[in-house]
């Protein structure tokens, strides 16, 4: 009986593993797509900011700081948003569901130092492409 309850915890185990990994995969997709839309909407701000005089370091500076707040409020809104849906499902699953299920809040802050991080790798990613703009061809009109 111990050697069944060892294996399928094993089982669990390895599930879990799978859907953290799955997981973090799917936050660096959302994030960087998120990133590639919005620095290619907003590339004509940048390169006018640029021909302003604002140095790209004030210019990356700005973007990481719009990033991180989004990112702030996106685990704000998202942390007690998650939780809701994850008692839905529980109550969906009814009786046939034998775990407990219990999320200290050690796990959101650990959630959130996970998101922030790749939000704010992503924002890196994006932020060295600023140097390289060529503001005239950027902001030359369309002939």
């Amino acid at each position: 009986m111990q050697a069944a309850y060892e294996s399928s915890m094993e089982i669990m185990n390895m599930m879990v593993g799978m859907m953290a990994v799955f997981s973090i995969l799917m936050i660096v997709v959302v994030l960087y797509n998120s990133g590639v839309l919005s620095f290619r909407e907003r590339v004509k701000e940048f390169a006018t900011l640029k021909v302003l005089g604002l140095r790209s370091s004030k210019i990356r500076r700005i973007l990481s700081m719009q990033n991180l707040w989004l990112s702030i409020i996106g685990i704000l809104i998202g942390a007690p948003l998650g939780n809701v849906s994850l008692n839905a499902m529980i109550k969906t699953n009814g009786e046939n569901f034998d775990y407990n299920l219990s999320l200290a809040p050690v796990d959101y802050i650990i959630a959130g130092i996970l998101v922030m991080t790749i939000s704010m790798l992503v924002s890196f990613m994006f932020s060295k492409r600023i140097r390289k703009l060529d503001m005239v061809e950027i902001l030359k009109g369309v002939e």
